[in-house]
């Protein structure tokens, strides 16, 4: 049921759909969402939800802000002095709450309408048509087949009342957003920390990975146990020891820095932490560099 009041936000951001896809993870429902351009959407949020919102892009590279309260139509009758007219409305919350368990309809609209076939036929793969009961795992499916299509950039699926709402988002250029499937390692180390908002990690804060090693699997399991595909969406860090071995003919700071700077360049990362030794020989000088780094890895995000 639609909530009694509702606040209208403004998210900017490199990708604002991705970032309230990440809402939609939450569990936070949003609603009438409107792409005002590239970096910036509009979309309506619950009022006891505002809050929560701006605390989880607080210490993100996302903007937010409310916009204005958007209050829907209030019918108030005084008192119910008919019997029957109480037994009707306690009838009707029934239905109403029985309703949140069946599709009777399903309505497709948004920029990539042109695609509403090619949608409406994955949504039927996947059950989701009329007359049937709602399975929200299957939406998740659906919702990765859909964006897969040619020409859809995003895509939002939610019921409200009996129906289901589809919404498609054409993508700005010819070739559509690939969204990789698992989050692997491009280096080796020690991972240090993990989020993830979609998929399974594969290993744990601390454990040793190897660079080409999967991290977070583009997959969920259900409370039945069953195994769903989906693309990952994670964020990791991982600390690597690199050591590199400089060689010139004299010995100053100069060539000292020139060798952190050679071994910064071949490993990449943050530099978290140093150590050069010197070593002299007949006609040369040899700096061997430790590097500790920290390398951050990410996808879908």
């Amino acid at each position: 049921m639609k909530a009694f009041f509702r606040e209208k936000l403004e998210l900017k951001g490199i990708s604002p759909l991705i970032a309230l896809d990440k809402l939609v993870q939450q569990n936070i429902k949003v609603y009438k969402v409107q792409k005002k351009d590239v970096q910036t959407i509009l979309f309506e949020v619950k009022s006891n939800e505002v809050q929560k919102i701006f605390a989880f892009f607080s210490n993100s590279c996302y903007t937010i802000k409310c916009i204005g309260e958007n209050l829907p139509q209030k019918t108030r009758n005084f008192i119910l002095f008919r019997l029957g007219i109480v037994i009707g409305i306690f009838c009707f919350y029934i239905l109403a709450f029985c309703s949140n368990f069946f599709i009777f309809n399903v309505h497709i609209s948004g920029s990539g309408s042109a695609y509403a076939t090619e949608a409406m036929q994955i949504l039927k793969e996947h059950n989701l048509r009329r007359f049937t009961v709602l399975n929200r795992a299957a939406i998740e499916q659906a919702k990765t087949d859909i964006i897969a299509l040619t020409g859809i950039e995003y895509v939002q699926i939610e019921k409200q009342g009996t129906v289901l709402y589809v919404t498609l988002f054409e993508a700005e250029e010819s070739q559509p957003i690939v969204m990789q499937k698992n989050l692997v390692a491009q280096h080796t180390g020690i991972v240090e920390s993990m989020t993830v908002l979609r998929g399974t990690a594969t290993v744990q804060v601390g454990a040793y990975v190897k660079k080409g090693q999967v991290i977070v699997a583009g997959q969920f399991v259900d409370s039945k146990g069953e195994v769903y595909q989906t693309n990952a969406i994670a964020r990791c860090t991982i600390v690597q020891t690199f050591q590199a071995e400089h060689i010139t003919d004299t010995k100053s700071k100069k060539e000292e820095s020139k060798a952190i700077a050679k071994a910064h360049f071949a490993v990449g990362g943050i530099i978290i932490a140093k150590q050069v030794q010197i070593l002299e020989e007949k006609d040369k000088v040899r700096y061997i560099v430790t590097l500790t780094v920290r390398h951050i890895e990410q996808i879908n995000l």
